[in-house]
């Protein structure tokens, strides 16, 4: 599959690895440096994605998961807060 990683901290690390050794490629990994980008802007990083995996921050759900939505790609949402 390829794959969007949406933040890019100890978890969105793990879940590279992970998703790596099962033969993932990961296309796009969004991080704190993304966060001035508009919806259509990620939407149009993620387009033609198998799925996004967030481990971002609470703050940042609300835009991924729309995002995501805008761009059609499935949303594995892991953060917490």
């Amino acid at each position: 599959m390829k794959l969007a990683l949406i933040g890019y901290g100890a978890m969105g690390h793990l879940v590279q690895t992970r998703a790596q050794e099962e033969g993932h490629e990961i296309v796009v990994t969004l991080a704190a440096r993304d966060a001035a980008h508009d919806v259509d802007q990620l939407a149009g990083l993620l387009r033609g994605l198998d799925a996004a995996i967030d481990f971002s921050v609470g703050g940042a759900v609300l835009k991924s998961a729309t995002a995501c939505a805008v761009a059609g790609v499935p949303l594995v949402e892991g953060t917490t807060g």
